[in-house]
């Protein structure tokens, strides 16, 4: 009798405790997280105010996400940074001061302890059109600009095939998660201008040539990265990507891009971010660029594993 009634028992509840357990085992080898962000800033200066100043109002919104899976040898991350802001002077139209969409996956295979091949996609866009304004105005006031972008224009897709390495933590014996350095020995790198009336405003079209849409380029890159908490609530995210055509190995033909994004929560839902961007690519220009921005705000981190504390 007692044999029937655990038979009975393990009959309804065993397939129960099953899912349980896949699904926490599911659970177990993903790493997620997701900080979403609004900051607005904004001041006031009236007709009669003698020391100077203009009013003005900015609005940024801010995602940094990141999804890891990992099982044996195999992983597979994936990580997404979006950013759009605004701003308005008093007197002039709005404008963007910040545009970024920075998209990123990888597939890996850990062949020794602290080496992998690697296989990745990246894509680097816009939202909105940008301009240059001329510091002429119209009989209305309004400052004359010209388009000098838009979306995918220009905008650029990268596919990576090489090695990585990732120091060997003695400790927990596994590879560190907050650091990496690749070198992509296959690279393709595509440069995509869709708007052809780009070329009026930007002779040189981001290297695309006149009447088409893309550049298609093969070359090496070099990719390294740090992703750490360095405190509960303090996050370091840099990274810095270099591409090189076969076809020229002068240094001013390189492409350098670094992205650094140091964000705190002073409380639970107020975020102090400072980011910056510097970039090299003579398509572009044959200056080094350079965009730095502190914004406070409001967000908060979603992740399904616990902060370092």
């Amino acid at each position: 009798m007692k044999g029937w009634l655990y038979a009975i028992i393990m009959a309804l509840v065993g397939p129960s405790l099953t899912a349980q357990k896949e699904k926490k085992d599911t659970i177990r080898h993903w790493r997620w997280s997701a900080i979403p962000s609004v900051n607005i800033n904004q001041a006031f200066f009236s007709d009669s105010w003698t020391g100077g100043g203009i009013s003005s109002i900015a609005l940024a919104g801010n995602f940094d996400g990141f999804a890891e899976y990992t099982k044996n040898q195999w992983t597979w991350g994936s990580t997404a940074a979006i950013r759009y802001g605004l701003i308005r002077n008093k007197g002039q139209e709005w404008r963007k001061n910040l545009d970024v969409i920075d998209l990123a996956t990888k597939l890996d295979y850990k062949f020794s302890k602290s080496w992998r091949a690697f296989i990745n996609v990246t894509h680097l866009n816009q939202f909105a059109p940008g301009y240059r304004f001329l510091g002429v105005f119209d009989s209305l006031g309004r400052e004359q600009k010209i388009r000098i972008s838009s979306f995918c224009a220009p905008c650029y897709l990268n596919e990576n095939i090489g090695i990585e390495f990732r120091p060997w933590d003695k400790e927990k014996s596994q590879p560190v998660k907050w650091f990496y350095a690749n070198l992509g020995f296959l690279a393709l790198r595509q440069t995509f201008v869709i708007d052809n009336a780009l070329f009026n405003t930007v002779a040189a079209n981001y290297g695309v040539s006149q009447g088409r849409k893309m550049r298609n380029q093969l070359g090496f890159s070099l990719e390294f990265g740090i992703n750490r908490d360095l405190a509960k609530h303090v996050n370091l995210l840099f990274r810095y990507r270099l591409f090189n055509d076969y076809r020229s190995f002068k240094p001013a033909d390189m492409i350098h891009r670094a992205d650094l994004t140091f964000s705190a929560f002073v409380l639970k839902f107020l975020k102090v971010t400072l980011t910056g961007v510097m970039m090299y690519d003579i398509a572009m220009d044959k200056r080094v660029q350079w965009n730095q921005g502190l914004a406070i705000g409001i967000g908060y981190r979603f992740a399904n594993f616990e902060e370092k504390k």
